[in-house]
């Protein structure tokens, strides 16, 4: 046999409910509007990170080629203007064809 909705007992978020806006009358002397009832609700709400697979992609497919680039253009001039790590920066460079 299936119960009604009417025919349920409430659940303690109900009766939680019922109370604080009763209590509320007691002190005020009116039943609190329904975004001062509600208003509770919005600031127990945690935000959540809609898509976290995506995100965490997007960060990396966006970080791979920064760091590829990086790590070349560091390779790639580390050894420049040093012979026998003695810094020829400042003398010109000779280029000399064998025959």
């Amino acid at each position: 046999m299936t119960m009604s909705r009417l025919n349920r007992s409430p659940d303690q978020t109900q009766d939680l409910r019922e109370q604080m806006i009763d209590q509320f009358k007691e002190e005020n002397g009116q039943y609190p509007s329904r975004t001062d009832v509600h208003k509770k609700n919005k600031n127990k709400k945690k935000k959540r990170m809609k898509y976290p697979v995506i995100s965490t992609l997007a960060i990396f497919f966006i970080l791979t080629p920064v760091l590829i680039y990086s790590i070349w253009y560091y390779l790639d001039n580390r050894g420049a203007g040093r012979v026998n790590g003695v810094d020829n920066s400042h003398y010109e460079n000779v280029f000399i064809k064998k025959r």
